[in-house]
C-alpha cells in the first residue's frame, strides 16, 4: 500500500516509523514515512506523518497521500487514530529516536473530525 521509507537507525534494520488502521473505518490510513508513500522519493527530511483514504481497488501508485507533518527538525513516528464519539484524533510521538532506549519524545496529535 506504500514504501514505509528508511531504518529509524543503523543497527535496526526493521524498525521503521509504522501505520495505523483507523479502528472505525478501515479506509483510513496514516503512515510515518520519510519518503513519499507513493513514489519512494526521499523527502530530505524525518520521518513525516501521512494520511490517505484507500479503496479495495487501489494500489499503490493510485492512493493519495497527505503530508499532514513538514517538520524539518524532528522525527513523527508511531501514529495512531483514536476515536471517540465526538472526534477523531490522530496522534504520533514526535522529537528525537536514537534508538529504542535512547529517545526524547513528546506525544502530539490533531484533530480531524
Amino acid at each position: 500500500m506504500a514504501f514505509a521509507g528508511s531504518r529509524l537507525y543503523d543497527r535496526e534494520a526493521s524498525y521503521t516509523g509504522l501505520i495505523a488502521v483507523d479502528p472505525s473505518d478501515p479506509t483510513h490510513l496514516v503512515i510515518s514515512s520519510n519518503v513519499n508513500p507513493t513514489t519512494g522519493k526521499s523527502l530530505a527530511m524525518p520521518h513525516q506523518i501521512f494520511s490517505a483514504r484507500v479503496a479495495l481497488d487501489d494500489d499503490t501508485k493510485s492512493i493519495q497521500w497527505q503530508q499532514l507533518t513538514h517538520d524539518k527538525n524532528n522525527e513523527n513516528l508511531r501514529p495512531m487514530i483514536v476515536n471517540s464519539d465526538k472526534h477523531k484524533v490522530i496522534m504520533w510521538l514526535q522529537g528525537q529516536y536514537n534508538s529504542w532506549t535512547d529517545y526524547y519524545l513528546d506525544a502530539v496529535g490533531i484533530i480531524v473530525e
